[in-house]
């Protein structure tokens, strides 16, 4: 009988399902709840009552400090739904040392019950600045949003698999808490696995060309004019939409001040704050050692690093406009082909002409509302529509290929000794990152050469030169003590680091909590 029993033993009982639900990566403690406080309305009972996480996932993706979104479609599928014995949810997150992961799915044959770490998450990072690497099952914990009556797993009424809808058990009013409800529940290392893999990341060199000629705009005045394009923001990211949403208005972050003024400071100093994202300003153009706007033949240059799955946002303002601005379209640009390898090449088809829905468009080249002849920033008025979207104003526009050439190369990730010579310039991400009260900046040079490393802030105001001399070939590192060039302590905030090495140039940011 061994046969049949084996097959019986299988399909006997209640199997374990567990639904989508969120992830958070995080510096700050409780991105999901609090345990001994009443669930926060955002959406953490939508998981915990009906395995919905849209509601949280929103919350999350909005949130000023933290980067979050959703887990629903099993690996393997083409839709989304829930994972019983053998199925698994995959996702891939970004994070700098510190950060800090937080997941929660709902333990589906339960009433209101989450399976989520402690409110302080999973450390991402070992103290010595390694990557984990690995199972953290043991991490997890059962938890009881308080916000329905349990009843007997696997048998309640008002439990997922058989509600009559959603939302339909009696409201219980409590707190979230470890589940101590006298009812019998399996251990969650026997229905459940976490691990966590770090990625091998790589480095892309990107190249904004501005490929305008005195000919590329027409206005109906019969001038003939070049489209300037002004300094602007970059992410790499691992969730969608970090910019902007099309059909959606303005997040009131500072894409409006790209838009609108070619001030890229105000969305850094958000894009800087979320932790799990890799951002900077663009703004000094290549071979040139101070911020300007870049006209034909002029091309700003950046260097961003990223996993496999990990995209590329920008924007850049199309300067003779009231608010139109140069981006792919929100999910970014992906850095790594379905094959796994990195991307190399010309992007330009994925950049579009979006409008920031922020101010009443006017013909371009014309307008008196528009930067190269505005009185002042922010003078037009409003516009009704007032939503992202792509540009349809019925005004003529030169195609984008005409106006900007985008580049993607991949560079070699081998990894070097560290007694070798490097093969390439590069300029590291801090650690620690958030820091408090110093961090260190380490970069590499393939040859001597004049290096000025310089900490700025968003408003592209200096706050101090760290290295500005002739440095040997070899990898470096100076520490920064979070004080300005007069030893006054700076505030907590977004900061950009930035290296001129002869006529190349890179930038970082990172994050001062005093």
């Amino acid at each position: 009988p061994g046969g049949l029993g084996g097959v019986l033993e299988q399909a006997t009982g209640i199997n374990q399902v567990f639904s989508p639900g969120v992830w958070a990566v995080h510096t700050d403690d409780a991105p999901l709840f609090m345990s001994g406080e009443a669930d926060r309305g955002q959406g953490l009972e939508g998981i915990a009552e009906d395995g919905n996480p849209g509601s949280l996932a929103r919350v999350l993706a909005l949130e000023t400090m933290t980067t979050g979104g959703a887990f629903a479609v099993p690996a393997g599928s083409a839709g989304p739904g829930p994972i019983g014995p053998g199925g698994a949810y995959e996702f891939t997150i970004a994070a700098m040392p510190g950060a800090r992961l937080s997941v929660a799915t709902m333990f589906v044959q339960s009433n209101d019950l989450v399976v989520a770490p402690d409110e302080a998450g999973i450390a991402l990072w070992d103290e010595g600045g390694t990557p984990i690497n690995g199972d953290v099952t043991d991490q997890l914990l059962l938890w009881d949003a308080g916000t329905e009556v349990n009843e007997q797993p696997g048998f309640g009424l008002n439990q997922a698999p058989r509600q009559t809808g959603a939302d339909t058990g009696p409201d219980e009013g409590g707190v979230v808490r470890l589940v101590d409800d006298a009812f019998t529940y399996p251990a969650l290392t026997d229905i459940m696995s976490l691990t966590v893999t770090p990625l091998q990341t790589a480095e892309f060199t990107v190249r904004l060309e501005n490929v305008s000629t005195g000919t590329t705009l027409t206005p109906s005045d019969g001038s003939m004019q070049a489209v300037p394009l002004s300094p602007g923001a970059w992410v790499v990211h691992a969730d969608e939409a970090p910019l902007f949403t099309s059909g959606e208005a303005d997040r009131g972050r500072g894409l409006e001040s790209i838009a609108e003024d070619g001030n890229p400071a105000t969305l850094i100093d958000a894009i800087g704050a979320k932790v799990g994202f890799g951002g900077a300003v663009f703004n000094t153009p290549a071979g040139a050692t101070d911020p300007a706007p870049i006209g034909p033949g002029g091309a700003y240059e950046f260097t961003v690093e990223a996993a496999p799955g990990a995209r590329l946002s920008f924007a850049t303002m199309f300067i003779p406009s009231n608010d139109l601005f140069l981006a792919p379209d929100e999910g970014g640009i992906a850095l790594w082909n379905p094959d796994g390898t990195p991307v190399s090449g010309d992007v330009t088809a994925q950049v579009q002409l979006w409008d920031a829905g922020t101010e009443a468009n006017e013909e371009p080249g014309v307008g008196p509302n528009q930067a190269q002849r505005q009185s002042g920033a922010d003078t037009g008025p409003d516009d009704p529509d007032a939503t992202v979207r792509l540009v349809n104003d019925g005004f003529t526009y030169p195609a984008v290929a005409d106006v900007i050439r985008v580049t993607i190369e991949s560079i070699s990730t081998a990894t070097e000794e560290a007694d070798a010579v490097p093969e390439r310039f590069r300029l590291h991400q801090n650690y620690p990152n958030p820091f408090n009260p110093e961090t260190t900046i380490a970069f590499d040079l393939e040859e001597a050469a004049p290096v000025r490393l310089t900490i700025y802030n968003v408003l592209g105001q200096k706050i101090r030169n760290l290295v500005d001399g002739v440095r040997s070939a070899g990898n470096h590192q100076v520490r920064w003590d979070g004080r300005d060039s007069r030893g006054l302590k700076m505030a907590t905030g977004v900061y950009v680091y930035q290296i001129n090495v002869g006529g190349t140039s890179a930038a970082r940011t990172m994050i001062l909590l005093q």
